[in-house]
């Protein structure tokens, strides 16, 4: 395991919930999370954590049911076995289809993705001296992903897990991963990092979204002046086909 174990870990009786070195143990730990909410296997003092707010789920699936500290390493977060932990919330849309012609109207609902998918911080000095499996396809190639229904209404802690899965990426869209961070590499070379936008028409798998800093906040860029941080993240879009392939057991 890359990051650090905390007191959350372990049993009450002071055995280990799971083995972090084992591949099996660690997917059967998080698919007992199906069907149930972080407060139901969690460990009371969730209920009192500063990463309560609605977009901060992820950080208490890792501190409280996984017992490590989140972090934004490129390394993924079972670095031995290579398996990357993603939270993502999902929300019930209802859709409406017309037939040509007629004057038949279908309602139905499907679960979408509410948001992208964060995966980790661009690091404007290593983009350009390392490769994209150093810096990106390494860390999310082998992903676990955990859906949870969002519910306006609800605190996080009472979300309910939908489904626990790998998601298997086509060569098609690892080539389009690649094309997407060849483009925020070529800017970033080109000493234009403040150009970066997550609303793109080039990007469309894999965008240098905002980091959630606080205004203001600039990092230094190799050939041109500081510039706001990034995240790379998987585009609302194509997390939602990630959400709806997984639903259906396409993966």
């Amino acid at each position: 395991m890359s990051n650090k174990t905390n007191k959350y870990f372990k049993n009450e009786d002071g055995s280990p919930k799971y083995d972090p070195n084992d591949r099996q143990s660690v997917v059967q730990h998080l698919k007992k999370l199906e069907g149930k909410t972080l407060r139901e296997v969690c460990h009371s003092d969730i209920t009192n954590s500063k990463n309560s707010g609605k977009g901060r789920w992820g950080h208490l699936l890792e501190e409280f049911y996984l017992g490590y500290t989140p972090n934004n390493k490129h390394e993924p977060d079972f670095e031995k076995l290579g398996i990357e932990i993603k939270s993502t919330g999902i929300i019930n849309k209802k859709v409406t289809t017309k037939k040509d012609g007629t004057i038949k109207i279908q309602n139905f609902h499907r679960y979408i993705a509410k948001e992208r998918i964060s995966v980790a911080v661009v690091n404007f000095d290593e983009i350009i001296s390392k490769s994209f499996e150093e810096v990106f396809w390494n860390k999310i190639k082998d992903t676990l992903y955990v859906l949870h229904k969002w519910e306006k209404d609800k605190k996080p802690i009472d979300f309910e897990v939908a489904k626990v899965s790998f998601y298997k990426f086509s060569e098609f869209e690892k080539e389009e991963l690649y094309n997407d961070w060849l483009h925020i590499r070529n800017v970033v070379m080109k000493g234009r990092a403040e150009d970066l936008t997550g609303r793109s028409a080039v990007n469309l798998f894999l965008e240098p979204a905002t980091t959630g800093e606080g205004h203001g906040k600039v990092v230094n860029q190799p050939n041109g002046k500081p510039a706001k941080p990034r995240r790379y993240a998987l585009s609302p879009g194509f997390a939602s086909l990630i959400v709806k392939r997984i639903l259906e057991e396409r993966i």
